[in-house]
């Protein structure tokens, strides 16, 4: 069907089916959708990547009683333990997401298990395992400065 626009009888006007409109519209917003949904997965792995790296880092591995204890001798921590951790909960429970978050990482601190049941750092990344002395020496080596009144 042709239509002419009013200002010359030269040119045709093609005028849309409203079901074209209504499915160039569904489609925008799935395609909105997705784009939404891969940036919340790529942030959800950023994030998750950043907490796990965070949780076996130099600073809080050496001061982390619970996921020091948590861990074996080779020092492997179960998935289910770290994720009763709240902000690795906000993030995903799933163990899938979090050892491809890991897996995905450019960071070489953690590694996973096989069996992706358990993470760990990486063992060629040393770190003191009895924090004792670590505690120790950084006592000793700590000032405080405290104001008081004359």
């Amino acid at each position: 069907m042709k239509f002419y626009d009013s200002a010359s009888q030269r040119n045709p006007v093609r005028l849309k089916d409203e079901r074209t409109v209504e499915n160039s519209a569904l489609q925008k917003k799935i395609v909105k959708q997705i784009e939404v949904w891969f940036l919340c997965l790529i942030i959800g792995f950023i994030l998750t990547s950043y907490f796990l790296q965070y949780y076996f880092g130099n600073f809080n591995l050496l001061q982390d009683e619970f996921l020091i204890n948590k861990m074996d001798s080779e020092n492997w921590v179960e998935l289910s333990v770290l994720t009763t951790f709240k902000k690795l909960q906000k993030l995903s429970s799933d163990f899938k997401v979090i050892v491809e978050a890991v897996e995905k990482s450019c960071s070489q601190l953690i590694e996973c298990h096989e069996d992706g049941q358990k993470i760990r750092r990486n063992p060629r990344i040393p770190w003191r395992r009895d924090h004792t002395l670590w505690k120790r020496d950084l006592r000793e080596r700590s000032l405080v400065m405290v104001s008081g009144e004359e």
